[in-house]
């Protein structure tokens, strides 16, 4: 999932920036001993004399001598295996038109790249590689182009991967990490896939009035995006070779931002009934539906807006944005829209929820001391720990 705004995706999209839118067992002995025996008939005669047959009889050795009992050596204390370590987790942000991570304890924080433009980012599922997208063009079509980049996470191997004429965004890797997708156009942008080096370019989808918000399924086998036509936006979801499009809301109303469950079973999304750069303002739901366009189901259902959103790595919990206390603040609730609960109850405006991969903590944005910073709190709202100046958080997916 991209890691940039959703809101700021679809305002981007109506001018204020265009483009943007995964121990040691022991043993004892034990010994064993024999017992010989002497079988012995006594019979008595009829003159009362005692007569003894010995009937059968195992001689018995003749005492051996006595050893000494053998001692039992003493335990040496065997040290137990050093545990694994746990991996350190590792928060990835943008700061001033560049890529910065920082470990989630607040250490370890350094700049990965020196562009001062990037505008988006993807991880590859293997934690080892960044997509992203740099140059003026993402925002203003009449600067100079934008491309896509690929860079290891040690800040090595920076390469070009579009090098083309027209403006080239938001790349996501593909689960096994061979493809990106991304978008590109000159004034309306189409749904692309290349290799993961930048070969094999192809098309996979446009419509009318351009695509945005592309996301593969956690299985690599469809692409979920939204669409622009002449009555609103739709959530489309289609094969990962193009074919096999299906239009899963057909509606009136704006939808957009479209995030596959982590089982791979629902596609969640946000609507909205006009068009408004102050999405606020206006009643915005979450709805959520299966991939084939049955069951679609309202979340939210609340007069205010409920904005962009991120699952749970279990699929059970959704953590979402809304402003129904007044500003903006992250809620969660279950899966179905049931239980929720404010997590953030602070006065200044917080945003952008993030799961970790394990599912323990939440990263977000909030504005709480004066300007954006990069937060993480527990996924119960406990533990809120600033990390870092900065936007747009996504975590290092974990090898």
């Amino acid at each position: 999932m991209h890691p940039i705004s959703m809101l700021d995706h679809f305002r981007q999209w109506l001018g204020e920036s265009r483009r943007t839118q995964l121990l040691a067992a022991g043993a004892a002995l034990v010994a064993g001993g024999t017992l010989a025996t002497v079988a012995v008939v006594v019979a008595v005669s009829g003159d009362g004399d005692r007569e003894e047959q010995v009937i059968a009889r195992t001689a018995t050795p003749s005492p051996a001598a006595t050893e000494a009992p053998t001692r039992t050596p003493r335990r040496t204390a065997t040290a137990s295996p050093t545990p694994t370590p746990e991996p350190v987790e590792t928060l990835a942000f943008l700061r001033d038109g560049d890529i910065w991570l920082i470990n989630v304890g607040g250490t370890g924080e350094r700049q990965l790249t020196a562009l001062r433009n990037v505008q988006s980012f993807s991880w590859a599922r293997d934690g080892r590689r960044i997509a992203f997208t740099s140059g003026e063009g993402f925002s203003d079509p009449s600067l100079e182009n934008s491309e896509v980049f690929v860079v290891d996470a040690d800040g090595s191997g920076l390469t070009n991967l579009t090098n083309s004429a027209a403006q080239d965004f938001f790349p996501e890797w593909s689960p096994d990490g061979t493809r990106i997708l991304f978008l590109s156009g000159q004034g309306t942008a189409d749904v692309y896939v290349m290799n993961a080096d930048g070969s094999g370019v192809a098309r996979l989808a446009g419509s009318p009035d351009g695509d945005f918000g592309a996301i593969w399924s956690p299985d690599g086998a469809r692409i979920a995006f939204f669409g622009f036509g002449t009555d609103g936006s739709d959530i489309y979801v289609m094969n990962a070779d193009g074919s096999g499009l299906i239009n899963l809301t057909s509606s009136s109303t704006h939808d957009f931002g479209p995030t596959w469950s982590p089982d791979g079973s629902r596609v969640s999304y946000v609507s909205s009934p006009v068009v408004t750069s102050r999405l606020q303002n206006v009643d915005v739901e979450i709805y959520v539906v299966n991939p084939d366009g049955s069951g679609l189901t309202n979340l939210t259902s609340h007069p205010n807006s409920d904005l962009e959103h991120s699952w749970s790595p279990d699929s059970r919990r959704i953590a979402f944005v809304s402003n129904r206390a007044g500003n903006l603040e992250i809620y969660i609730m279950t899966a179905d829209g049931s239980g929720v609960i404010n997590l953030t109850n602070d006065p200044a405006d917080d945003s952008g929820p993030r799961w970790s991969h394990k599912g323990t903590r939440i990263a977000f944005i909030s504005a709480r001391e004066g300007s954006d910073a990069i937060y993480a709190m527990n996924s119960d709202g406990s533990n809120v720990t600033r990390l870092a100046e900065g936007s747009s958080p996504a975590w290092q997916p974990q090898p």
